[in-house]
């Protein structure tokens, strides 16, 4: 029973080799943040220079043929509204007649 406890624990070789797949594993990290970042920032500009050059696009469009002009339409207006009459003062408020 003892030595399959003894098995169990690390031996310093065993914490080394630990340590320098630690170590790897971090390099590898670093690496895949600063490719994480460089096609963010790729992504990103390509995104803009698809929108700015869509934009472009679409204002060629426009330039290039000509609006047909507007039909004219005669404006109607609605006479104004009936202004009751002025009343002197102190006389109260008209009544209409029935």
């Amino acid at each position: 029973m003892e030595e399959s406890r003894l098995a169990e624990l690390a031996t310093k070789e065993d914490i080394l080799r630990l340590e320098r797949d630690i170590e790897i594993v971090r390099k590898e990290i670093e690496a895949a943040k600063g490719d994480t970042i460089k096609w963010t920032a790729g992504m990103f500009a390509a995104q803009t220079a698809l929108i700015v050059g869509a934009m472009f696009a679409v204002m060629r469009i426009n330039q290039s043929a000509p609006l047909p002009p507007l039909p004219v339409v005669q404006e109607m207006r609605m006479p104004a509204p009936l202004q009751p009459a002025p009343h002197a003062p102190g006389q109260g408020v008209p009544v209409p007649a029935r």
